[in-house]
């Protein structure tokens, strides 16, 4: 902008009257100013094209002796650009001059109604606006350099039909896919474990760092960590996914946690060992010894009595150990199906804990379950019991075991109070190790707050 005036504007108009019109009108605000005309279109091709010619504003009337109407138009915001354009004209169509302004021009001025404060009025506003315009596509352009070259993989996702509607070339490479391919997807594709219906509708299955399980093209599983965000992309409500590939760091966690399942359950096995044929059978033996005491002794009514008493303390002291044993030992596992360590489990809690374990097995009789299977199951039933008995202040809880088609349902709900889904009792090393027996069995595990009050846990495992 020259220093000995504030605008600089080019008046495209044929008609001489209405030139010194808009000029008296523009320079009626004492606004210093530098008014150039053209009466063609040609003209004003040329300087708009030429060197130095930086208008900060252009009227544009829509006769010219060489071009007209829309044609003019679209070849002036072409040539024009970044310069604001605001059309003049005589004639009152409305439906002209809403589409002249779907096509980019600033403003849309009748002839008949211009005054001085209406021209510079529409001047300012569009200078205004333009400039504001270019800030916001510079600012898109930042975000959209950021997005495409962004070393982590992103990918963004419509929230209506789940379809991807855009990704980064590290997202292409991950999941190795060329963009068309990947652009045919729906988010579901990509994902090896589905979310449910209510999760897909809920935002806080969006929060950020979950651990998803996702699917590369060949059909390689890897784990993601997904930061999701939600905004408005293309006009559509969409989710905005940083993506972060935690393959190696999970698998040593499961390596890690594998090794220390192995060696509990080796150590359980060793005790359980100890006690079922050391302390039991001396227990029995010293049971049996002390009946025997009735043959010998000089007062056999009162040493009956007393022997009586002893025996059922050692009975009782019997039965304890063999419980216990019963809590350590994992190979019994090898001895006993699902539904049966459940309920046991369930009785082993109703005496112990103070609150009412209620278990609805609804497992067939021949439930085929592997080894390992009954294992991890087993084991995080019984710690996520364990964390209900320490923390949920519950006085009962309903352990549901059911199979579907080609997979176990198992839910455990309580009155307690529940905790946070962020909080202690949900990232401890209980938790996380129940998590991860889980995930090694291709399961899911979620954790539900219920609105009346207690915690309700669904895991779902394909046989």
């Amino acid at each position: 902008m020259n220093s000995d005036y504030s605008y600089k504007i080019l008046v495209i108009e044929d008609n001489p009257g209405d030139f010194i019109l808009i000029k008296d009108h523009l320079l009626d605000q004492k606004v210093k100013c530098r008014i150039e005309r053209a009466e063609k279109w040609a003209d004003a091709k040329k300087m708009l094209s030429g060197p130095g010619q930086n208008f900060d504003v252009i009227f544009l009337d829509l006769t010219l002796p060489d071009k007209s109407g829309e044609e003019l138009i679209d070849d002036s915001l072409q040539i024009a650009d970044p310069v604001p354009v605001i059309v003049l004209t005589g004639y009152t169509n409305m439906e002209f001059s809403v589409k002249s302004l779907s096509m980019g021009v600033s403003d849309y001025l009748l002839k008949d109604e211009l005054s001085s404060n209406g021209l510079w009025k529409s001047i300012l506003y569009s200078i205004e606006r333009n400039t504001s315009q270019k800030r916001l596509e510079e600012s898109e352009r930042r975000y959209r350099d950021l997005f495409k070259n962004n070393p982590s993989p992103m990918l963004i996702w419509d929230i209506k039909n789940r379809n991807i509607i855009d990704c980064n070339e590290e997202a292409l490479l991950k999941y190795g896919y060329i963009r068309d391919e990947f652009l045919n997807l729906k988010v579901d594709d990509i994902e090896a474990i589905q979310l449910s219906e209510s999760d897909r509708e809920n935002p806080n299955a969006l929060n950020n760092d979950q651990l998803w399980v996702h699917k590369k093209r060949n059909g390689k599983l890897m784990y993601m960590e997904v930061n999701g965000h939600l905004l408005e992309y293309r006009g559509r409500k969409s989710v905005l996914m940083l993506l972060n590939d935690v393959t190696e760091r999970v698998m040593l966690q499961e390596r890690i946690i594998e090794n220390t399942i192995q060696a509990e359950e080796q150590e359980r096995n060793r005790i359980a060992k100890e006690l079922h044929d050391g302390i039991v059978q001396q227990l029995v033996a010293c049971g049996m010894y002390v009946q025997n005491l009735l043959d010998v002794m000089d007062d056999p009514e009162q040493l009956e009595i007393k022997v009586k008493k002893l025996y059922e303390l050692l009975k009782m002291t019997t039965n304890d150990t063999r419980d216990l044993s019963h809590k350590l030992r994992s190979a019994e596992i090898h001895d006993m199906n699902f539904s049966e360590m459940v309920n046991q489990l369930g009785r082993q809690l109703n005496y112990n804990s103070g609150i009412e374990f209620i278990v609805k097995d609804f497992l067939p009789e021949q439930n085929k379950l592997s080894t390992q299977t009954r294992i991890n199951l087993y084991r995080s039933i019984q710690e996520l019991c364990n964390n209900i008995v320490k923390h949920s202040h519950a006085d009962e809880a309903v352990i549901t075991l059911e199979q579907v088609d080609d997979k176990i349902f198992l839910s455990i709900t309580d009155n307690g109070v529940g905790f946070e889904q962020n909080g202690h009792e949900n990232t401890g090393i209980g938790i996380v190790n129940v998590k991860s027996r889980i995930r090694q069995l291709g399961g899911q595990i979620r954790f539900h707050r219920m609105n009346k009050g207690g915690m309700k846990i669904n895991i779902e495992i394909p046989l």
